[in-house]
Formats: C-alpha cells, sequence, structure tokens
C-alpha cells in the first residue's frame, strides 16, 4: 500500500510540472492496480491550499473524484490516535504530520 502525500495530489490540481506521472500513479489506485492511503489531515491540507487559491469549488470537484478510487483508504483519527501520534511524534522526534504518516503506515500494514 502506497501512502500518498499532498504534493501529488496537488502536482495534478495545480498542473505542476510532474502532473502526468501523478495523473499515471493515482490512475492505477482508482483502477484498483494498486493501493493507496490517505489521511484525512491531507485531505484538509488540500482543501485549506484550494481555497487560499479560491477553488474551494475545485476541492469539492476533487472530493467526488477521489470517492469512486477502487482502492483508497482514507485514514482519519480519533482523540486516542492524535495522543498516540503525539507521542510518536516526541519519542521519534517527528513532526505531527509525519507521526501522522508513520501511524497510518501501521494502520494499512
Amino acid at each position: 500500500m502506497y501512502l500518498i502525500d499532498t504534493n501529488i495530489f496537488l502536482e495534478v490540481l495545480l498542473d505542476r510540472e510532474k502532473r502526468e506521472e501523478c495523473e499515471m500513479f493515482l490512475k492505477k489506485i482508482e483502477n484498483g492496480e494498486i493501493f493507496g492511503i490517505v489521511t484525512s489531515f491531507t485531505l484538509h491540507s488540500i482543501a485549506i491550499i484550494l481555497e487560499k487559491l479560491g477553488s474551494l469549488e475545485d476541492y469539492k470537484k476533487f472530493l467526488e473524484i477521489i470517492k469512486g478510487f477502487i482502492s483508497l483508504v482514507i485514514y482519519s483519527t480519533n482523540p486516542e490516535d492524535e495522543i498516540k501520534i503525539c507521542e510518536i511524534a516526541e519519542k521519534y522526534n517527528l513532526t505531527f504530520d509525519d507521526a501522522l504518516h508513520y501511524m497510518s503506515q501501521n494502520y494499512s500494514n
């Protein structure tokens, strides 16, 4: 299972340099060829970025599209998870975001 970072989606959404490569990767997840996991934190980060660009409508369209991805798991947390993430961040000297990704990878295995 592949952990999908915010920037993979942003490459496509913002028509950046590696858009085609990222689109091909995401297409494999959409079609069920490979499995991917994305955190709700990542989705919220994308929402904030698109909102700053005046494109909240684009975020809604994006969510409609990824809802149909066959092999995409969206990892959401609860307060207990958030405490564990803080503990992981402290233990391994990670940022909250990196600790969340660490925890989501362990969730998917």
